[in-house]
C-alpha cells in the first residue's frame, strides 16, 4: 500500500507507531528483568503465599460446610465413586445370577387408565389373598384356625366394594 501525502497527518497511524515502539520497549525491558536472580526469587515468595491462601481458604470453607451439614466437593466425588463402584457390583450380581446382563432400560410402566384393570390383568399370587379377604368360608379354608378370627372380623368391618366398571348397569343416557 503506498503512502500518500495525508497518511502523515493520520493521528491513528501515528498511535499504531508509538504503540509498537513502547511494547518493543517494555519487551526489552522485562526481558532483563525475568533473567535475574532478584526477580525469581520475588516470583517464588509471591507463588508461594498464593499456594499458602489457598490451602487456607480451602480449610476454611471446608469447615464452613461442616457447620452448615452441607458436602464439600470431596464428599460428593467419594459418594459418586462408591455409588459407581456398587453399581457395578449390582451388575455383576446380576450377571452371575442371571447369566445376562441387566437391561439398562426399567421396566415399563402400566398404563395410566381411569378404568380399572380386568381381573385377567390381575396378578395370579393375589386372587386367594383377595378371596380370603373378603368371604368368611375362604378364609376359614385358606388361614389356619388360629387366623380366621381376625380375617372374618377384618372383612366384617369393611364394606363392600363396588362392582367393577364392566359389570355396573349402563348409564341411562338423557
Amino acid at each position: 500500500m503506498a503512502k500518500s501525502g495525508l497518511s502523515i497527518l493520520d493521528p491513528l497511524e501515528m498511535w499504531r507507531d508509538a504503540l509498537a515502539q513502547w511494547e518493543g520497549t517494555a519487551n526489552k525491558v522485562a526481558g532483563k528483568q525475568l533473567k535475574t536472580e532478584e526477580f525469581s526469587k520475588v516470583l517464588h515468595t509471591v507463588s508461594g503465599a498464593t499456594l499458602g491462601m489457598q490451602q487456607a481458604l480451602a480449610k476454611a470453607n471446608k469447615s464452613m460446610l461442616k457447620e452448615m451439614n452441607l458436602a464439600s466437593r470431596d464428599d460428593l466425588t467419594e459418594i459418586g465413586e462408591r455409588l459407581h463402584r456398587i453399581e457395578d457390583m449390582l451388575e455383576f450380581l446380576c450377571r452371575q445370577v442371571s447369566g445376562k446382563a441387566p437391561s439398562s432400560m426399567p421396566a415399563p410402566m402400566p398404563p395410566r387408565t381411569r378404568v380399572p384393570p380386568t381381573p385377567a390383568d390381575a396378578p395370579v399370587a393375589a386372587a386367594p389373598a383377595a378371596e380370603a379377604a373378603t368371604t368368611p368360608k375362604a378364609a376359614a379354608s385358606v388361614a389356619p384356625k388360629a387366623a380366621a378370627k381376625p380375617a372374618v372380623k377384618a372383612a366384617a368391618k369393611r364394606p363392600a366394594k363396588a362392582a367393577p366398571a364392566s359389570k355396573r348397569p349402563a348409564r341411562k343416557k338423557a
